[in-house]
């Protein structure tokens, strides 16, 4: 099941941090953002993101949850 910002309410929105479109938080790291939205293959799905020091806060990742994790 894929999740996405239709999906939840505004009330919502910070229960469901890993919806389709994630965004990049102070501190956070790939290594991070995949543990915590399960989404081991962050990489794929994001193509030019290329080195840790791509990621800074703002930044918009493209997340699938693996519901299986």
């Amino acid at each position: 099941m894929l999740l996405t910002f239709s999906d939840a309410k505004e009330n919502d929105i910070d229960e469901l941090p890993c919806v389709e479109f994630y965004i990049v938080d102070e501190g956070e790291t790939l290594e991070s953002i995949g543990k915590k939205c399960n989404d081991p293959y962050i990489l794929l799905w994001n193509p030019l993101i290329r080195d840790a020091e791509d990621i800074v806060p703002g930044i918009i990742l493209r997340v699938i949850p693996d519901m299986d994790l």
